[in-house]
C-alpha cells in the first residue's frame, strides 16, 4: 500500500500532468522490455526493439531491472521547478536529457550504490562499472537514452500521447489542466460533484519501482523528438483542497487512480506491492500518466526529492492482467482459490468495477460479484461505491499474497 499523507491544515496542491513524461516512459519501457511476464500485447514491439539494441542501450537497460530499484537520476526533475523534467517546457526529452547530464555527483554515486546492493549480479556489475567511471559517464548515458527513445518510443509517441489525452479529457469528474507555465495560469476548482472516492473536507473529522493528457499540442518537429512536448507535463490541474481542509473541497484524481484509491482522513491510499509512506510535508504532489506503467503506480525512492507518482493511464484489451504473474505463482493461487477466483483476484490488482471484471474474464456479473464478495470477506479485496458502480481493488494483504511478499 502506498500511503500519501496530505496536511489537512496546510493542503498541498496536486499537479496532474496532461501527458506522459519522456524520461519516465524510457525507464518504464525498459522494464517492459526485460520483463518476461509483461503484457503480451507488447511482444511484437519487444522483439523489434531487442533485435536492434546497441551496446550503449544494453548498458542503459542494465540500470533498469523490471523488478527492484532503478536509479532515481534516470527520471530527473527540472532545474528549479521540482517537476519531472521529461515533461517540462519546450522539448520534453531534451529537457530531461539536460537534467540527466547535470545530475549532481553525490546523487549519481548514491543511486548507483543502491543499485549495486541489489541481489542481481548483472545489475550490480553495471552499477559498479559506472561508479568507476564517475559522473563523466552521464553524457554517454544521456546519448544512449536519446538513441533508445528514437528506436523504441518515437514512432508511437504522438499516438500514445493522444490516447492518454483523450482518456483524461473524457473524464467528467477530473478538471481540465490549466495553461502551461508562461501563460495565464489559474487554479482549477474541485468538481461540483466530487467523486465519492475523494472525501470532502470535514467529512472525517477528529512509489522505486517496487521490486519502483487534454488537447495535444504542436506536432513533433526537428529537435523535439518527444513530440508535442512544449506543453507536455507543463499543463497541470491544481487541487482546490484536500480532505480535512476547513472549508475546502476534494482532491480531484484521474479515473485510473480514482478506481483504486481510498481515503483515510487526509491520507490517500493506493495499491502498491510494498508498504510505503509518502509524506508531502508541504511539497506539491505531481501525478504523471504513463502508457508503459502497468498494474500499480510507481514513485521515486528518495523521500527528499519531489513527490512524483506515475500511474497507469491506459488499460487495453491487449493487456490482460493474467500476464502479471509467473506461471508457478498463478498455479499456486489456482490450487488455493480455484481457477476462476484466482483469475478474479489477479485481475483486481489493477482495480476495476464489477462490470469491467465480468467483461475482462468473460464471466457473468453475478459470478464476478460472488467472487469479489468472498475475497472481500477474507480481507484480500476492498470495495467502494462510485456513483452507480462498485469499484474493487486488492488490499495490502492481497498484494502480499498475490506477489509472494512476507
Amino acid at each position: 500500500m502506498l500511503r500519501i499523507h496530505f496536511d489537512p491544515a496546510r493542503p498541498e496542491p496536486v499537479h496532474s500532468a496532461a501527458r506522459p513524461d519522456a524520461m519516465w516512459e524510457v525507464l518504464l519501457s525498459l522494464h517492459a522490455l526485460q520483463d518476461p511476464f509483461a503484457d503480451p500485447g507488447l511482444d511484437r514491439w519487444r522483439a523489434r526493439v531487442r533485435r536492434d539494441l546497441t551496446a550503449p542501450m544494453r548498458r542503459l537497460a542494465a540500470l533498469a531491472p523490471p523488478e527492484g530499484y532503478s536509479p532515481d537520476f534516470l527520471t530527473p526533475l527540472g532545474a528549479g521547478t521540482g517537476r519531472p523534467a521529461g515533461a517540462e517546457g519546450p522539448g520534453g526529452l531534451d529537457a530531461g536529457l539536460a537534467a540527466l547530464r547535470a545530475t549532481p555527483a553525490d546523487r549519481f554515486r548514491r543511486d548507483l550504490r543502491l543499485l549495486a546492493r541489489q541481489d542481481d549480479p548483472e545489475r550490480g556489475a553495471a552499477a559498479r562499472a559506472l561508479l568507476r567511471e564517475g559522473p563523466g559517464a552521464l553524457a554517454p548515458l544521456a546519448e544512449a537514452v536519446r538513441a533508445y527513445f528514437a528506436l523504441a518510443l518515437a514512432a508511437e509517441w504522438d499516438a500514445r500521447t493522444a490516447l492518454i489525452a483523450d482518456n483524461l479529457a473524457a473524464d467528467p469528474d477530473f478538471p481540465a489542466p490549466a495553461p502551461p507555465p508562461g501563460s495565464a495560469s489559474r487554479a482549477v476548482p474541485a468538481p461540483r460533484s466530487a467523486p465519492r472516492t475523494a472525501v470532502r473536507a470535514g467529512a472525517r473529522a477528529g512509489r522505486v519501482r517496487p521490486a519502483g493528457r487534454v488537447p495535444v499540442g504542436r506536432a513533433a518537429g526537428p529537435g523535439d523528438p518527444a513530440g508535442a512536448a512544449d506543453a507536455a507535463g507543463a499543463a497541470e490541474a491544481t487541487a482546490a483542497g484536500v480532505p480535512g481542509r476547513p472549508g475546502g473541497g476534494a482532491v480531484p484524481l484521474p479515473a485510473p487512480l480514482r478506481r483504486a484509491a481510498r481515503w483515510q482522513g487526509a491520507v490517500l491510499e493506493l495499491p502498491y506491492p510494498l508498504h510505503r509512506d509518502l509524506r508531502l510535508g508541504g511539497r506539491p504532489l505531481h501525478l504523471v500518466p504513463s502508457y508503459f506503467c502497468r498494474r500499480y503506480p510507481i514513485a521515486l525512492r528518495d523521500p527528499l526529492q519531489a513527490a512524483v507518482v506515475v500511474y497507469p493511464a491506459v488499460h487495453t484489451a491487449s493487456a490482460p492482467p493474467r500476464a502479471a504473474l509467473e506461471p508457478q505463482r498463478r498455479a499456486a493461487l489456482e490450487r488455493l482459490l480455484g481457477r476462476t477466483r484466482a483469475a478474479v483476484f489477479e485481475a483486481l490488482a489493477e482495480g476495476c468495477t464489477t462490470t469491467e471484471l465480468s467483461r475482462r474474464l468473460e464471466i457473468s456479473p453475478a459470478s464476478a460479484s460472488e467472487h469479489t464478495t468472498v475475497l472481500r470477506g477474507s480481507g484480500l479485496v476492498a470495495s467502494h461505491r462510485e456513483r452507480n458502480t462498485v469499484c474493487h481493488r486488492v488490499t495490502e494483504l492481497g498484494f502480499r499474497l498475490l506477489h509472494g511478499h512476507r
